[in-house]
């Protein structure tokens, strides 16, 4: 039935896609998303069926609970995803399902997000859905601004030929390869960089083994440590963490021995300077 339904879908609508945007007020407000009313008409569901609440659990990435994917295909998707979550900080996910339990797709990845992870960070989830078969890709953060809908449109296009052809594995690493076009080294989850400015500390950081992470109201050594553990596993980088909320400037890494004072330094300048100009000072002083 599903090859069926996509041949008619291909041969006679233009591909329907969705992404998260963050303008609908009953969701969260600062992840939120709209689905026209045109698309609503489209999304039947079926409340017969009930799918496991999703729970987080270190290393997996993959929550197959339609059985889409053999082993070496699930593996091969998690590993990527798992990629994607150490060197671009992004939270990913992709969930299969058989059931929408009576939610539009949007709603359905909308809340699998919020039971994988928190509010606050940059976020991918694909969602493959067996019930309805309109499939969704929820995104957070730097997802949403570096993944154009163009770009995303491309992907789904030829997912969807691929899952046609049960070929879940390369419809999935195909739309989740779109992560990359999200910068490194620079994660503002707060928003306090215009976009001149992140650009110029991208380049600015490029191959010194060092990161910046802005967060809002999140700060502490304990999150900068984490942080640091996925960006630099071998323990040879630096992460500098700003939280937008206190102005507070931390580090965790690699880092010279009067770092504490070279950050207490660029923390006195948050409030009568600029961000960029207490990084800028803190950069040139630390050597990776």
């Amino acid at each position: 039935m599903r090859n069926i339904f996509f041949i008619f879908i291909i041969a006679v609508f233009s591909v329907f896609i969705y992404s998260c945007s963050e303008q609908v007020p009953e969701m969260n407000n600062s992840d939120d998303f709209s689905v026209s009313d045109e698309n609503k008409e489209t999304e039947t569901v079926t409340e017969n069926k009930t799918s496991p609440e999703l729970e987080h659990a270190e290393g997996v990435y993959v929550y197959d609970n339609a059985n889409l994917l053999n082993k070496e295909d699930f593996d091969e998707c998690n590993d990527y995803a798992e990629f994607l979550y150490e060197n671009y900080l992004i939270n990913t996910a992709v969930v299969t399902v058989s059931s929408l339990d009576g939610h539009t797709p949007a709603e359905f990845a909308e809340k699998s997000y919020n039971e994988l992870y928190d509010d606050g960070e940059s976020g991918l989830l694909l969602l493959i859905n067996n019930d309805t078969h309109v499939d969704f890709l929820c995104k957070k953060g730097n997802c949403v601004e570096y993944i154009s809908e163009d770009d995303e449109k491309s992907a789904f296009y030829t997912a969807t030929r691929e899952i046609v052809d049960n070929d879940y594995k390369s419809a999935v690493l195909r739309i989740m390869k779109l992560a990359e076009n999200c910068p490194q080294y620079v994660f503002d989850n707060a928003g306090i960089f215009s976009v001149d400015e992140k650009n110029e500390l991208i380049q600015f950081l490029e191959n010194k083994n060092i990161s910046v992470v802005t967060v809002k109201g999140k700060s502490g050594k304990e999150l900068c440590e984490q942080y640091r553990k996925r960006l630099y596993s071998d323990g040879k980088g630096c992460v500098i963490m700003i939280d937008s909320q206190s102005g507070e400037i931390l580090a965790d890494g690699d880092l010279p021995e009067d770092y504490d004072d070279i950050f207490a330094e660029a923390g006195n300048k948050i409030p009568s300077d600029s961000y960029m100009m207490a990084l800028m000072s803190v950069i040139d002083r630390i050597s990776v």
